[in-house]
């Protein structure tokens, strides 16, 4: 790993994105240290991007919250892993509401689905 191409790039992105100390970021190194070593520009952004698009986030500090939560989640696969769970919950709530209710009201189900990835994100 180059610390100008690789390690420093890694940090600034995880940092700026989402709103990180030193010191947050440093415990979440010491959780997950394999993030070092993901590529900033195929792996970290596009999934930070993921994240704040399907999950509703609003702010780089509601999103840090969400990585110092579960820093592994930088490491699943959008296509297959992230993306799945989220079809997923969507699907069950979509089940669990019709039984309920007997309508659907999807941005509901859009914002219940990503409330509970926020809350429960590995």
């Amino acid at each position: 790993l180059s610390l100008d191409q690789n390690l420093r790039p890694t940090v600034a992105t995880l940092k700026g994105r989402c709103n990180l100390s030193s010191r947050e970021l440093g415990e979440i190194v010491i959780t997950c240290p394999t993030i070092l070593a993901l590529s900033q520009k195929r792996k970290i952004e596009p999934c930070l991007t993921f994240l704040s698009t399907n999950l509703l986030i609003s702010s780089n500090t509601e999103l840090g919250n969400v990585i110092k939560r579960a820093p592994r989640i930088l490491q699943q696969g959008i296509d297959t892993s992230l993306a799945r769970k989220i079809t997923m919950l969507k699907e069950a709530l979509q089940t669990q509401t019709k039984v309920r209710k007997g309508k659907i009201d999807k941005q509901l189900i859009l914002i219940e689905s990503a409330q509970i990835l926020k809350d429960n994100p590995a």
